[in-house]
């Protein structure tokens, strides 16, 4: 998208948040990471500083919980508010979590960077070239005129932070660096919220163990596959419902294993299985997550699967094996046996 364009969606959407007539509903995708939480919370902090009819719907994971005020979101909705206006962040419509079933003629306008968005909405920003959410929230923010603290710039920092491995991604390029000093400057402790970020509950780790013994390399070593499950969590003597949650980071351990192209990590929920994805070398895990029914980003993607996930396993092993033909990386290929 050309940079005028840009800004002048940028602004249809200031108009519409400044101008609405009824209350406003600020919400993400389901399972949020930290570029969902920060967007979301960024935005409706912005908001709420003009505005008094703003809900935050927002259910964090454990470890993203420390950004959250009491108070500040609410995990669900029940009804919709009458004359409300559904603002969309990081998700596609059918990701949106939080909310009831919306009628076809409500209002949302949807802000994302992932190129898999169809651009819904009676106002959509989709601009992949943005390596997170996050920061065209700080842009929106800075037509919006909102003045800027440290507590609305921490929340805004955590999603570039988060989207860009903490700036080791390749995403990382020089808008997020100034972005970045610039949220700096208004006082963050960079360092306190990294500390956070890296932070685990003790179980974490019996968990983790319990992961890595399920790790499998195929393809010749260029693909890496591991899951969690009640059955692992339960050996691990820890409560599924509420490890599984601390689970999203576990796939970026497996993607930096030598040689491997492509990272798998399977979440079995008995009623579906999610399946998170990383890639790097020039193969790309969108690829492989569309070929799946899912979407996400080049490096970093995921879907969900019918339940089962043996069969899980052996339907995303032959996706990765298609997008490794397609770059030339499948020597040595291994079946995918159960």
């Amino acid at each position: 998208m050309e940079e005028r364009e840009y800004r002048a969606r940028l602004e249809r959407i200031a108009g519409l948040l400044r101008s609405w007539g009824g209350p406003l509903i600020v919400a993400s995708h389901e399972d949020p990471d930290g570029d969902a939480v920060s967007s979301a919370l960024g935005l409706a902090r912005a908001l709420r500083t003009f505005r008094d009819d703003v809900t935050l719907v927002l259910d964090p994971p454990p470890f993203l919980r420390f950004a959250l005020e009491p108070g500040e979101a609410v995990p669900s909705l029940e009804t919709l508010p009458e004359g409300g206006l559904l603002i969309a962040l990081d998700t596609n419509l059918e990701r949106t979590t939080g909310i009831p079933a919306l009628p076809a003629e409500w209002p949302v306008i949807n802000i994302d960077h992932h190129g898999t968005n169809p651009g819904f909405g009676i106002a959509s920003l989709v601009e992949p070239g943005r390596a997170a959410c996050a920061l065209m929230i700080k842009e929106l923010i800075d037509v919006l005129g909102v003045p800027w603290d440290r507590r609305l710039g921490e929340a805004v920092l955590l999603g570039i932070v988060t989207d860009t491995g903490s700036f080791r991604f390749s995403n990382t390029d020089p808008r997020v660096l100034r972005t970045a000093a610039e949220l700096v400057g208004l006082g963050i402790d960079v360092a306190a919220l990294n500390e956070h970020l890296q932070t685990r509950p003790r179980y974490y780790f019996p968990v983790l163990g319990a992961v890595m013994r399920t790790v499998e390399y195929h393809h010749g070593g260029r693909s890496v596959i591991g899951r969690i499950g009640p059955d692992l969590l339960a050996e691990a003597g820890v409560d599924p419902q509420v490890a599984e949650e601390d689970s999203e980071d576990f796939v970026g351990h497996l993607r930096y294993a030598e040689g491997v192209l492509v990272a798998a990590f399977l979440k079995d929920r008995g009623d579906k299985v999610k399946v998170s994805l990383r890639s790097r070398g020039g193969a790309s895990a969108q690829r492989v997550a569309l070929d799946l029914g899912g979407g996400g980003h080049p490096a970093a993607a995921g879907a969900t699967l019918a339940p089962g996930v043996q069969r899980a396993r052996r339907q995303v092993l032959e996706a990765i094996g298609r997008e490794l033909a397609r770059i030339g990386e499948l020597a040595g290929q291994t079946s995918p046996a159960d």
